[in-house]
């Protein structure tokens, strides 16, 4: 029982990614999904901008105004 417990704790070593997130910047699930989710607006804010849509326009609803993205 003790060694299935071991192996599910390392198991995270084989994925580099995992091993990055969870040894290497010690990021909890709480502050890994809190920074997931500014990463994403920052993103959805810096594309509309980019795109010229993120303020209203005529007969253009803008990222601002428009709630389902939000």
């Amino acid at each position: 029982m003790t060694n299935d417990i071991s192996h599910k704790r390392n198991l995270h070593r084989f994925d580099f990614v995992a091993y990055l997130v969870i040894e290497k910047f010690r990021l909890s699930p709480l502050t890994f999904g809190l920074l997931a989710a500014v990463t994403a607006t920052v993103v959805y804010l810096f594309t509309a901008w980019i795109s010229d849509t993120l303020w209203s326009k005529q007969g253009q609803m803008g990222l601002l105004k428009d709630w389902i993205p939000w």
